[in-house]
C-alpha cells in the first residue's frame, strides 16, 4: 500500500484530478478497527493507493520542511501531468 497522493498533495489544487484518479482506496473504521476500502473495482495484483493524510504531517516525519518546500516548488513550476511531476521530483536531490 502506498500514498497515492504524495507528493502531488503538496500542490493539491493543481493535481486534484490526478490524485482522484490515482487514489483507489480509503481508510474506513469498522467495529473499532481500521480497514482499507476500495473506491472502485480492483483488478488482481493492482496496487492499493490511499491518501495517508490531507496535510503533509505524516511526510514531515520523513522529510525536512526544506525538502518538502523544494518538492512543492518543483511541482508548482512543472506542467500538471503525472509524468512531469515525477520528473520534477526525480530531479531533486532530496
Amino acid at each position: 500500500m502506498y500514498d497515492g497522493a504524495f507528493p502531488l498533495a503538496l500542490v493539491r489544487s493543481k493535481f486534484a484530478k490526478i490524485i482522484a484518479d490515482h487514489v483507489n482506496c480509503k481508510f474506513a473504521k469498522r467495529n473499532g478497527e481500521v480497514w482499507i476500502k476500495s473506491n472502485r473495482y480492483m483488478r488482481a495484483n493492482e496496487e492499493l493507493m490511499v491518501c495517508y493524510t490531507e496535510d503533509p504531517c505524516y511526510w514531515k516525519t520523513i522529510f525536512s520542511d526544506d525538502q518538502l518546500q523544494q518538492m512543492k516548488m518543483a511541482l508548482q513550476s512543472c506542467p500538471p501531468t503525472l509524468r512531469d511531476a515525477e520528473q520534477a521530483i526525480a530531479a531533486l536531490a532530496v
